[in-house]
């Protein structure tokens, strides 16, 4: 009879984690969370991948050697791209947050990237090497930036030509539009003709690692109090423990971390 009192009082358990606000908002941070990851898979990828061509001397690889690693850069570099908008969108359109991110310069240069990417299918990389204060060579990936600046030039007279015909309110879009890409402008025209490019996709990864970790923290203020979290894991770990849940132990660590971050990052109120 024992046992079966022990059975009752977890199912009695598991009722109340699921049913609890908790649990609504553990499923909302593990669903941001899976497109966060698959971005910080591609960020990963692509970075070994220029790591790994950057390592290699130029005489030890023939033209079409290093033209294959560099598509295949280019291929990484549409996953990241690509992901990385799809978690911002998904963070915007499905968890209504709109927060600004994290030098929005970097993230309108991927976004036009891969609109560029998309329309022309094709990325100019060479790989160029310095030598460092004590002649060690530096090897590194240097984009060409004319081509791409020509098609945002193209783009910001079509837009302006519009905003002179169009008198709706689609103008105070348009002109959002247009001034992001006069500021794009400004920014390649700082930039040498060609430029250390991983530089610009590092600003960018973190840019959206910083917006990731601000939603986190967006939601552990205002949803759920620290105690009720707590309760939340505590009572977590026993249903795992009796029964088989979509909950891994991987995942219960992100609830730790949030926890954490909860206690630790979040100030308390005075």
């Amino acid at each position: 009879m024992e046992k079966f009192d022990k059975i009752i009082e977890v199912l009695n358990v598991k009722q109340k984690v699921d049913e609890s606000e908790c649990m609504v908002l553990w499923k909302t941070f593990l669903q941001g969370r899976s497109s966060y990851l698959v971005f910080l898979d591609n960020s990963k990828t692509i970075r070994d991948s220029i790591r790994k061509l950057n390592s290699t001397p130029l005489r030890q690889l023939q033209i079409d050697q290093r033209w294959r690693e560099q598509r295949r850069i280019v291929k990484d570099l549409q996953n990241v791209i690509s992901s990385g908008q799809n978690f911002l969108d998904h963070l915007k359109y499905s968890h209504n947050f709109s927060e600004e991110v994290y030098d929005k310069t970097y993230t309108i240069f991927f976004r036009e990237l891969r609109n560029y990417l998309v329309h022309n299918d094709t990325f100019k990389l060479v790989t160029k090497n310095e030598y460092n204060i004590d002649q060690e060579p530096k090897f590194y990936q240097a984009m060409d930036k004319s081509l791409f600046t020509s098609f945002i030039i193209k783009k910001a007279k079509e837009k302006y030509d519009c905003i002179k015909l169009n008198t709706t309110e689609d103008n105070k879009r348009d002109g959002k539009q247009f001034c992001e890409w006069m500021s794009l402008l400004k920014f390649l025209d700082e930039k040498e003709p060609m430029f250390d490019f991983e530089p610009i996709l590092n600003h960018y990864i973190i840019s959206l690692n910083a917006y990731y970790s601000n939603w986190v923290l967006s939601i552990l203020k205002k949803k759920v109090k620290l105690f009720l979290l707590k309760k939340f894991s505590e009572d977590m770990k026993i249903v795992n423990n009796h029964f088989f849940s979509q909950f891994s132990e991987s995942r219960l660590r992100y609830l730790r971390l949030a926890i954490f971050k909860k206690e630790k990052l979040i100030p308390r109120r005075k």
